[in-house]
C-alpha cells in the first residue's frame, strides 16, 4: 500500500502567512488566559490520503496514486489541511482521530450518493468519504473549500442553529 505526503511546504507556508482566525475560547472566570486555537504549523500534524479499498471499490483505479484525480485531490487536501490549520480548526481536534490505527492517514472512501464530503471516524480509521466516483463513470475531485468544510464540520462543527437553518455538517 503506498502512501502520498503531503508537502509540509506548502502548509508551512501557508500557516505562516495568516493570522489567527476569530477560533478562540475565553474561559468565564475573570483574569484567567484566553486561550487561542494555534496556527503553528508544528501543531497540525502531517496528514496523508491513502485509499479504503473496502470502501472505495468501483472507480478506485482512477484515484490510484500517480493518476490525474489522485494528484488533483492531494493538491486540493494540502491546500485545504494548511487553511483549517492556519484558522486553528485543527487547535483542539486532530484530523486523525486519535483511536485510529493509522495515526497519520486519512483513508479515502467513495460515496456515490453523498451531497457532501465529510469526515469521520469508524472501524478503527479516519475516513475521508465522498462522492468520487459517481454512476460509474463521473469522476469528482472536491475543491480545496469543500475538503476545508469536511476538516470544519469533523473538527469543529456547527452549531445546531446552524444545522438547522442552513443543514451545515449534515451530509444525507
Amino acid at each position: 500500500m503506498r502512501m502520498i505526503f503531503l508537502p509540509a511546504l506548502l502548509l508551512v507556508a501557508s500557516c505562516s502567512q495568516q493570522e489567527p482566525a476569530g477560533n478562540q475560547s475565553a474561559s468565564a472566570a475573570a483574569g484567567e488566559p484566553v486561550q487561542i486555537a494555534s496556527n503553528d504549523p508544528a501543531d497540525c500534524a502531517k496528514v496523508t490520503l491513502d485509499i479504503g479499498p473496502e470502501r472505495f471499490t468501483e472507480g478506485r483505479e482512477n484515484f490510484a496514486v500517480g493518476t490525474t484525480a489522485r494528484t488533483r485531490l492531494d493538491e486540493n487536501f494540502t491546500v485545504a489541511l494548511a487553511q483549517a490549520c492556519a484558522e486553528g480548526m485543527l487547535a483542539k481536534q486532530p484530523l486523525v482521530d486519535p483511536r485510529s490505527k493509522e495515526k497519520n492517514t486519512l483513508f479515502i472512501a467513495n460515496a456515490s450518493e453523498a451531497n457532501i464530503a465529510s469526515i469521520y471516524f469508524d472501524n478503527g480509521a479516519t475516513w475521508f468519504e465522498g462522492p468520487f466516483f459517481v454512476d460509474g463513470k463521473h469522476v469528482q475531485v472536491p475543491g480545496p473549500a469543500a475538503i476545508k468544510e469536511a476538516i470544519y464540520c469533523y473538527a469543529v462543527g456547527a452549531t445546531p442553529e446552524e444545522q438547522e437553518q442552513t443543514g451545515r455538517c449534515l451530509p444525507d
